[in-house]
């Protein structure tokens, strides 16, 4: 009972119009009208396979449609060096990784990587497990390099190093919201997927087993941290666990994964379970220029928020509601939400607000935002 469109983006059109609605099309193809308060754009990987195609996702970027996931995401998702530039920024467990550009990179790769063969090797993009292959010597990688060199010159290849594993896990996550107090992101279904027999890829879409399976909080807190360091609203993350040392590393993030696999596996609706996400507005994100007024914002141990950005009254510092606040002995005893905190007040914080001037005392804390933890950043408490 859904309108759904499907579009092309390699050949996509979209013009508004008099009215304020907009007509959408792939080129040569019927238009149909979309209404940007109504519409929610569903993105898979060949909305960016070329630069035609990114054009346009973005266009529908510009023009305000809320889209799952970003442009920006599914690009950081669809690089493998990037994502795991992005997660190892966020202190999530990755393999060693490198880039190998040219013969000259090697040496120096596979010392960043750990300098044990084998290695595996990857395209920065592909995709159920094409583009992925394992290399077991010196004299292999050069001779596979320089194939790959002969065919296409500007190749680039990420080398990781190889975690013995018998499976790896692949985890949805989906990023809700309540329209207030930011995103409750949460894992909706996590499948096993086996090692193929011959091969060390595990990809359901070539023949590998899958098993249910129930996850630890540490590996559901890496998926959800790993979703929120790609800016993804929905992913597939996918886990590996070491066989000896029981140890979790995270190889990819999915901006566009696929359904099919793991209803089988799990007998979750996981297809229903989106598209019920995609329709609820409150989990809609405007994309943004390049800040919004409104952000969201978590402050680690005490909650998320959706807090104002704007250029101040006077304040030397962020502003933070609190319940209480109780000054004793050079620190501030205060509370929010039913948790109670103490924090040593690192200095005064004059606003003005009208004629008056309001001193409050400010404290250090830190923050997440935008897929970055901020330390020492200074809050004023105060009851608004």
């Amino acid at each position: 009972g859904i309108k759904c469109i499907v579009i092309d983006t390699e050949k996509g059109s979209i013009q508004k119009t008099p009215k304020g609605s907009f007509l959408i099309s792939s080129r040569g193809g019927k238009q149909q009208e979309i209404f940007i308060d109504r519409t929610i754009v569903l993105t898979r990987r060949s909305a960016i396979k070329n630069n035609a195609a990114k054009g346009f996702f973005k266009k529908m970027e510009d023009i305000g449609f809320p889209c799952v996931n970003s442009y920006d995401s599914v690009n950081i998702c669809e690089d493998k060096l990037e994502t795991t530039r992005k997660l190892k920024l966020n202190n999530i467990p990755v393999p060693k990784t490198s880039l190998i550009s040219s013969e000259a990179d090697i040496d120096k790769a596979m010392e960043e990587v750990g300098g044990v063969y084998p290695v595996v090797c990857k395209f920065l993009s592909g995709t159920k497990g094409i583009g992925v292959f394992m290399i077991d010597s010196r004299p292999s990688l050069i001779s596979t390099l320089q194939a790959l060199w002969y065919l296409s010159p500007t190749t680039e290849i990420v080398l990781q190093e190889k975690i013995d594993a018998e499976y790896d896990l692949r985890i949805h996550v989906i990023a809700e919201s309540d329209g207030m107090y930011g995103r409750e992101y949460k894992v909706i279904a996590a499948m096993k997927r086996m090692k193929i027999k011959g091969d060390f890829r595990t990809n359901f879409s070539l023949g590998g087993d899958t098993d249910v399976v129930e996850l630890s909080e540490e590996i559901q807190k890496i998926a959800i941290e790993s979703a929120k360091a790609t800016g993804c609203l929905w992913c597939g993350v996918d886990i590996i666990v070491d066989k000896e040392a029981g140890a979790p590393y995270v190889l990819e993030v999915n901006a566009s994964p696929g359904t099919t696999g793991i209803e089988k596996t799990t007998g979750i609706k996981v297809t229903d379970m989106i598209v019920d996400f995609l329709l609820d507005k409150k989990s809609w994100v405007k994309p943004k220029k390049i800040i919004g007024f409104r952000e969201s914002v978590t402050l680690p141990g005490i909650g998320s928020f959706v807090g104002k950005l704007d250029t101040g009254n006077g304040a030397t510092s962020c502003s933070l509601h609190a319940d209480s606040i109780e000054e004793i002995d050079g620190h501030v005893h205060w509370s929010i939400g039913g948790k109670e905190f103490t924090n040593k007040i690192v200095g005064q914080s004059q606003a003005e607000i009208g004629e008056k001037i309001h001193k409050r005392a400010v404290i250090n804390l830190e923050v997440d935002f935008n897929g970055i933890l901020y330390k020492k950043v200074k809050f004023s408490l105060v009851d608004r």
